[in-house]
C-alpha cells in the first residue's frame, strides 16, 4: 500500500469497560475485526496496537456496540482516516440499519497521535456518532 494512504491504529482496550484481572491478554472488543475490514473496504491501513497473539476479542451481546479505541494523525492524514471513519460508520450502522430493530448505543474512543493529549469519548446513536466524527475532523483543518 501507499505511504500517502492514512493508518489508524487500534489501541488496547474497550471504550468505557474494564477487562477482569484473570484475563492475561489485552482486550479488544469482537467488533474489531469487522470495522477493519470495512476500513479497509473504504482505503485506510489498520494496525493494531499489539500482536494478534498478545489480545483476546472480548464479546458483548447488547444492543449497544463498542468498538475499538481508535488512535489518528494529526492534520491532513487524520482528516482523511476520520472522514473514511465516518462514512464506514454511516454505511455500516446508519444506511443498512433494519429498522424493525431497536437503535444501538456506539461507544467509541478517538485518540490523536503521536502523544495521545486528546481523547474523544463518543457515546450514542449512529447519527450522533457520525456527525462528532465529522466535527472532530472539521475541528482540526486549522493545522493543514
Amino acid at each position: 500500500m501507499s505511504d500517502m494512504t492514512p493508518t489508524v491504529i487500534f489501541l488496547p482496550g474497550i471504550s468505557g469497560m474494564q477487562l477482569p484481572e484473570n484475563i492475561e491478554k489485552v482486550g479488544y472488543p469482537d467488533t474489531a475485526t469487522d470495522l477493519e475490514k470495512i476500513l479497509k473496504l473504504h482505503g485506510l491501513n489498520v494496525d493494531y496496537a499489539v500482536t494478534k497473539s498478545e489480545r483476546v476479542e472480548v464479546a458483548h451481546r447488547a444492543i449497544d456496540i463498542w468498538l475499538p479505541i481508535i488512535g489518528f494523525a494529526a492534520g491532513a492524514a487524520g482528516n482523511v482516516a476520520l472522514n473514511i471513519l465516518s462514512n464506514a460508520l454511516y454505511d455500516r450502522f446508519i444506511n443498512r440499519r433494519r429498522n424493525d430493530l431497536p437503535t444501538p448505543t456506539i461507544h467509541l474512543r478517538l485518540v490523536r497521535l503521536p502523544d495521545g493529549t486528546e481523547v474523544f469519548e463518543l457515546n450514542g446513536g449512529p447519527e450522533e456518532i457520525v456527525e462528532t466524527i465529522r466535527e472532530i475532523g472539521k475541528g482540526d483543518r486549522d493545522d493543514v
